[in-house]
């Protein structure tokens, strides 16, 4: 039991540590569910970025500034919190006597923080969703569509039009197999 504590805030400490460096790294796998979610949500920064293409009006921008700096406000906050808690987690390990009821409890915190993060990131984005009328959701829409071309087309080309054979690796694969 004291393996699977010890797993467990392993993996925790792993997660939190990448929170911090974007996308690539974020709760890959763990977040795959909410990045399918958010494939039909748009971030603010994004929106904001490309307000005259969707023909964002002043207010909207107005609203969609004020609610991402509050959520960036939040979001700051709460990932201190988290960080704090792993600190806890990884000092308290260290200690001569654990006792396991209050490892549990500090690791059910420390999930549930995160828990609390992810729901807040997607009621943000459905909150920002709901500030833009249907006319501009179909202009998000397709200009999605047209980036995600333009990403599979840009793949594509680093590829040399190769499925799996990305760039100088897999040319050194190639040149080993000959």
């Amino acid at each position: 039991l004291l393996a699977a504590a010890i797993l467990m805030v392993v993996s925790f400490t792993v997660d939190l540590q990448a929170q911090g460096r974007g996308r690539k790294g974020m709760m890959k796998h763990s977040r795959y569910g909410l990045r399918m979610a958010e494939k039909n949500m748009f971030p603010a920064h994004m929106l904001l970025k490309h307000k005259d293409e969707i023909g964002l009006s002043e207010k909207q921008v107005t609203k969609i500034t004020q609610m991402k700096d509050l959520f960036t406000e939040a979001s700051i906050r709460a990932k201190a919190d988290a960080k704090i808690k792993q600190m806890k987690i990884q000092s308290y390990m260290k200690t001569d006597k654990i006792d396991r009821k209050k490892l549990e409890k500090m690791i059910r915190d420390a999930a549930a923080l995160k828990t609390d993060m992810q729901i807040d990131r997607m009621n943000h984005m459905l909150d920002i969703k709901g500030v833009l009328t249907a006319e501009q959701l179909k202009k998000i829409e397709a200009f999605k569509k047209e980036r995600r071309e333009q990403r599979r087309s840009a793949r594509k080309d680093r590829r040399g039009g190769r499925k799996g054979q990305s760039g100088q690796r897999g040319q050194m694969r190639q040149n080993r197999n000959l």
